[in-house]
């Protein structure tokens, strides 16, 4: 039982002793040259993990922490906890599964971890820890570099934090792991942009809150999150937590800010004992941070779409300027908007000094009036090309084997972060059906009356750009089935007719039109005939389509006109809105009537559904279609275009 923990010492215990276990103030920039040096200052770290999960994949520096949390653990613990180890990152299928040494990785798929020594089980940690320092310095280094440009989390607060000045260690580890806690419930709220598996950005949650909890770091996230715990072992902790701060106007972003401004000891504990505030009330949840964040990890996002994917694949040559424009249109547009409403939302935080209670004015200035309309437009051009684009890419890929790899090169460099390019290209689609829902949450913690209306009146912006966006997404989505129909349009029944009735149809485009509903039904034309057809409503026309493999066939058909078997009643597969009305059956309530009356008659066609309900749908829609046509000066609408041109030099179709 002794082999863990004396272990664990001789591992641990030289780096340790290599530093204090607090530097200077001027020395705090050494301290992100190594994780030995960083791993013990919790606040320093939690800056480090924030970065990291947001600009790399994080499994690397956990698996790493998570070695030397199990070097902390007696035998016992340690051979358990080894399991869940592995389980999470040394699997096949584990979440946050790191690569591992092929010896190891040999070994590991031979015999079940559960059946190794205690000394191959101390070896393969070591090994496993050390196969990921390369990554982890990568990543320090990258931190260096941001930081010294003010571009990595937390930065101010650290700032002020290496400013304080105590001979007591008590009182500035106790600061220090306060804004480790900051740090860590506000890389918790923006936990759903980690990863699109919900699974995995919880995973990567849980493992930081654990380390943390081991450095002494207190925070109900853990409590949240228990179920999803690596090492279910309780830290103890004899400090208890002071009163809650009493609610503040406006929305505190970080108290920790005002800890050298005569605030220290009041947050602390006047005595100089170390304490622990408890979570924000909910009165005083940091919504405007949540925007923030959420908007810094979009511009961070589109800048990935813009410099590993549009950029190279018109400087590899893959597409024509015209045809990556077509694309991704106006994805620079995109990408100032947000960078502007982003670098608005930082000045402001900055100016209210991390307190802000008015948020309105930059709310409006972006949604609102002609810098919304523009919004609006450009947002609209890049949505509603989302499925070609898709459609496009995919297309490629299928023919071109460089193209697909390059795309594969591409969507494994770290910046995607393990996301593919069809899970980038819905981005904006979704960041737009957030921005109600955040704004939302603002206007409802905002206790200011006038503040509040402002707050609320860029919501319902969001929410009419939302609605017009979403118009020409299925209009666009419409235009491109409507195009594909038309490309498999076969109309030589109709041309090679000689009725009157079938004239105007005869050289038919669809694409002119709109399209308002379309699915299967069956065209009962008599009583011994019946044929099962697609059917489109458009905004002046229903067309009774028949598929032959892979083409789509208008068919006339012809029954008795009467009693008698001649003469035969043509019925064309177009019907005319202009002159339509819809009739149940009486016989069969999944059945429905559409009659057309024109200048020789009226003609009778019988349709039925697959149920009552789709058969009231298609009435409603019908009656609904054909009364605006017969409403006084009404006029057939015209396709309108979501802001850029369809003739597009590659077709989804």
């Amino acid at each position: 039982m002794g082999g863990w923990i004396s272990w664990g010492a001789q591992a641990g215990g030289d780096s340790q002793a290599a530093s204090p276990p607090h530097q200077n103030p001027d020395d705090q920039s050494s301290l992100f040259q190594s994780l030995e040096l960083l791993k013990r200052h919790p606040a320093y770290l939690m800056a480090f993990l924030h970065h990291v999960v947001l600009q790399f994949d994080s499994s690397p520096v956990l698996c790493y922490l998570h070695v030397d949390l199990i070097w902390s653990l007696n035998a016992k613990e340690g051979r358990k906890h080894f399991l869940d180890f592995c389980h999470m990152f040394l699997d096949k299928a584990g979440l946050l599964r790191v690569p591992v040494p092929n010896q190891v990785q040999f070994e590991l798929d031979r015999s079940r971890p559960e059946l190794l020594s205690d000394e191959t089980q101390r070896r393969f940690l070591t090994e496993i820890q050390n196969f990921q320092e390369p990554e982890i310095s990568r990543q320090l280094e990258d931190f260096r570099s941001k930081r010294m440009m003010g571009m990595t989390p937390g930065e101010r607060e650290l700032t002020e934090l290496e400013s304080y000045r105590t001979r007591d260690c008590s009182i500035r580890e106790a600061k220090e792991k306060q804004l480790a806690e900051l740090l860590l419930g506000r890389l918790d709220e923006i936990q759903p942009t980690f990863s699109t598996d919900e699974e995995k950005s919880s995973a990567i949650v849980t493992a930081i809150v654990t380390y943390m909890k081991h450095l002494g770091v207190k925070t109900k996230l853990g409590d949240k999150k228990s179920k999803g715990n690596f090492f279910r072992k309780k830290i103890s902790g004899s400090r208890k937590p002071e009163e809650a701060p009493k609610p503040k106007k406006g929305f505190s972003l970080l108290d920790a800010t005002r800890w050298n401004r005569g605030e220290s000891h009041s947050t602390l504990g006047g005595a100089g004992v170390p304490g622990s505030p408890e979570p924000l009330p909910d009165t005083q949840l940091p919504h405007p941070s949540k925007l923030f964040l959420t908007e810094h990890a979009h511009v961070r996002m589109l800048r990935v779409l813009l410099e590993l994917f549009y950029q190279p694949l018109l400087g590899e040559g893959f597409f024509q300027e015209a045809e990556i424009t077509n694309i991704f249109p106006g994805l620079d547009d995109l990408l100032e908007a947000h960078s502007l409403f982003l670098e608005n939302l930082k000045k402001l935080r900055e100016e209210s000094d991390y307190i802000i209670s008015e948020i309105g004015d930059v709310l409006l200035a972006r949604f609102e009036g002609t810098e919304g309309s523009w919004f609006q437009k450009i947002s609209a051009r890049f949505c509603s090309r989302q499925s070609f684009a898709l459609e496009q890419l995919k297309a490629k890929q299928r023919k071109e084997t460089r193209f697909s790899q390059f795309i594969q090169e591409a969507e494994s460099q770290a910046r995607c972060r393990r996301l593919q390019l069809k899970d980038i290209i819905p981005i904006e689609m979704q960041r737009l059906t957030k921005y109600p829902l955040l704004l939302e949450n603002i206007a409802k913690y905002t206790e200011e009356t006038e503040e509040q209306s402002k707050v609320q009146r860029a919501a319902e912006c969001c929410r009419q750009i939302l609605n017009h966006v979403n118009q020409e997404v299925r209009y666009m989505e419409n235009l491109m089935k409507l195009k594909d129909y038309q490309k498999r349009l076969d109309l030589s029944s109709l041309k090679q007719s000689t009725d009157p009735l079938l004239s105007e149809f005869k050289n038919t485009d669809i694409t002119k039109r709109n399209l308002v509903h379309e699915g299967p039904l069956t065209w009962r034309v008599s009583k011994d005939k019946s044929v099962d057809v697609h059917v489109l409503l458009l905004d002046d026309i229903l067309v009774l389509l028949q598929r032959q493999e892979e083409r789509l066939v208008l068919r006339c058909h012809s029954r008795p006109a009467g009693p008698t078997p001649e003469p035969r009643q043509v019925l064309s597969p177009i019907i005319k809105l202009s002159s339509a009305m819809t009739r149940e059956v009486a016989t069969d309530h999944k059945a429905f009537y559409v009659i057309f009356s024109w200048e020789n008659g009226a003609q009778i066609y019988e349709l039925v559904a697959q149920t009552v309900s789709e058969r009231k749908n298609w009435c409603a829609l019908i009656s609904d279609t054909a009364g605006c046509l017969k409403l006084p000066g009404s006029k057939r609408l015209k396709p309108r275009r979501a802001g850029h041109s369809l003739s597009a030099p590659h077709s989804p179709i």
